[in-house]
């Protein structure tokens, strides 16, 4: 998956998603509609998604 043609902003957004994925539970549930937490975190940075959409984070 190609996240930006900019390298430097792939990297950002790469941090990004490590980040986002340490806030998310790890249940890998698919209740958000993404297979991974690792998957929907990618989803929020490209724009497809919300962290609300992971229905058990607090």
């Amino acid at each position: 998956m190609k996240l930006d043609e900019n390298i430097v902003e792939a990297i950002r957004k790469i941090e990004e998603i490590k980040k986002l994925t340490n806030l998310l539970p790890g249940l890998d549930c698919g209740s958000c509609g993404a297979p991974s937490c690792r998957a929907l975190a990618e989803d929020i940075v490209r724009g497809y998604g919300k962290i609300e959409d992971c229905i058990f984070r607090d």
